[in-house]
Formats: structure tokens, sequence, C-alpha cells
């Protein structure tokens, strides 16, 4: 038995997850029926979900396909997985992310513990201060939904010492939703192990940048590169086209933009300018701590 399985598989392990989702679910007004039920017999149905993940005997169930409003108007299409999929997930999750946030560059800032949006948008603003004039912006075309499955798995196999939470997890990327073929692209959006997934494999992306000279801000699949002028910033924008490509992924024309700060660039909900004050706040995170 691998011994970050081993980790993810405990009761206690089962129950924190548990106990996560419920009280998420309590606080945005979302309990069930289901949560009511596995409730009643949560002590049992644990035991059970433990042994059957320890012996190599549990599989999980088709993902449910749920469409919800977007804040701009449309509808974005979720995953849900079932809630004995979900206490899995969080449970491998809370193994997982000290493996994998290690492995991630200092400017990747999404979905890491004590790093968000805040430090995204300083690291940026730090960029002008230090020099930069202009930046180039992008990101990728319906990303979670055309990341390669088996290429993102590949990626996770060289820094997940265990095989066994490696198969586990294998089997989690290939549930195929309900009702549908099964498909060799995508993360499931409304899976909470995507987010890391999708971190790891855009982290090739990160690392392919720096080896042109350029170094990527990147805030899941939005990112920015900070230029001294506009020549420089285009050449930018170029490289991330080329680094973009052997990954599988594209980036989205109507989104890929070269900007002075004279102007102001738009980056995560923000317009920063020549005088938009610099965040000296330290983060939380720290690029030198390691979870």
């Amino acid at each position: 038995m691998g011994e970050l399985l081993a980790r993810a598989a405990r009761q206690q392990a089962l129950l924190d997850a548990w106990e996560e989702i419920h009280d998420d679910a309590r606080d945005n007004a979302r309990l069930d029926v289901r949560y009511e039920e596995f409730e009643r017999h949560a002590a049992r149905r644990l035991a059970e979900l433990s042994d059957a993940l320890l012996t190599g005997t549990w599989r999980p169930h088709p993902v449910n396909p749920v469409r919800i409003p977007k804040p701009g108007g449309g509808l974005r299409k979720l995953a849900v997985p079932t809630l004995e999929d979900r206490i899995v997930e969080k449970a491998v999750l809370a193994v997982l992310d000290r493996v994998v946030d290690p492995e991630l560059l200092p400017w990747s800032f999404a979905y890491r513990r004590g790093l968000g949006v805040p430090d995204a948008v300083r690291s940026l603003l730090q960029a002008r201060d230090d020099g930069a004039a202009w930046v180039a912006r992008g990101d990728f075309t319906g990303c979670f939904d055309t990341i390669p499955r088996a290429r993102v798995l590949d990626r996770l196999r060289d820094v997940v010492p265990d095989p066994e939470l490696f198969e586990l997890v294998r089997l989690l990327v290939y549930r195929p939703e309900r009702g549908a073929p099964s498909s060799q692209v995508g993360l499931h959006q409304g899976s909470s192990l995507s987010p890391l997934l999708a971190n790891l494999y855009l982290d090739v992306f990160d690392r392919a940048m720096p080896r042109n000279d350029w170094q990527v801000i990147r805030y899941s699949d939005d990112f920015a590169v900070a230029t001294a002028d506009r020549p420089a910033a285009e050449a930018a924008l170029t490289a991330a086209y080329r680094a973009a490509s052997p990954l599988g992924l594209q980036l989205s024309p109507e989104k890929c933009t070269v900007s002075p700060f004279t102007n102001g660039v738009p980056f995560l909900g923000e317009l920063l300018t020549e005088g938009t004050a610099t965040r000296t706040e330290a983060s939380a995170h720290g690029h030198c701590v390691r979870q």
C-alpha cells in the first residue's frame, strides 16, 4: 500500500473531507436530502469507503452535467461528482497539494493556499515599478475542457511517488459524464482536483516561457508578461503561442493583447495604470514556504 494513498484513505482524512463539504454546503444553503441521508450513516459509510480505497476495490461514479448562468450571460457547463466521489477527491487533494505545490513556480497564483488575485496583481505592479512599460496579456481557449487527460497524468506521474494514489487519480480523471461517451480530453469543472491538475499542466507553459526570456505571471488560464516596450510585448505573445501549441492548447485571439501602462492594462478584473499604487503587503503563502 502506497504511503500517500494510505494517508488519503484514512477514516480521519475522509471524515475531514466530509465535514468540509458538509459545512460548505450548509454555509451556501445547498444542503439537501443527499447530505441528510449520508450524515445519518456517516461513520459506517466512511469506514466502508476507507476499506474500499485501501483494498483497491473502490471505483468512481459518472459525473453529472450541470449548467449554471455565467455573470456575463450564457451558461457554464459543470461536471459535478457524486457526494461520495467529492469526499474522496477532497481527501486526495489534501495529500496531493503538499506534493504538487512545491513543483509550481512562484508566479502561479491561482488555486494555491495563501495566494490569490491580489498577489498576482501585486507581482505585475512590481514589474512595472522595476521598469516594465508594456504588458502582453492572454488566456487559453476552453482551458479545462481541452487539456489532454493522458498528458496531464504523465505530468502527475513525474511528481507523485505513489503508483496506487496515481491510479486512483487516473480513475477520477477518466470518469465519464453521465449519458455521454468517454473522452480523452478535459478536466471536469466541478471536481476539486481539476484546478490542481490544471496548474500542474500549465506549469509546463510557465517553465517554457523563461527559456525564451519571458517571465509569466499566471492566474489559472489568465497570464501576463511585463516587458520594456511594445516590440518586446509582441515577441512575448508570439512566444506564448509557441509554448502553448506543444501542450495541445490554444490561446484566445480575442483576449491576447499588448497594452502600455500609460493606457491602462486590464488584468484580473482591474485596470492597472502608471498611477496604480503598488501593494506591498507580504504574501501569506511565501515563495520560500513549502506546504
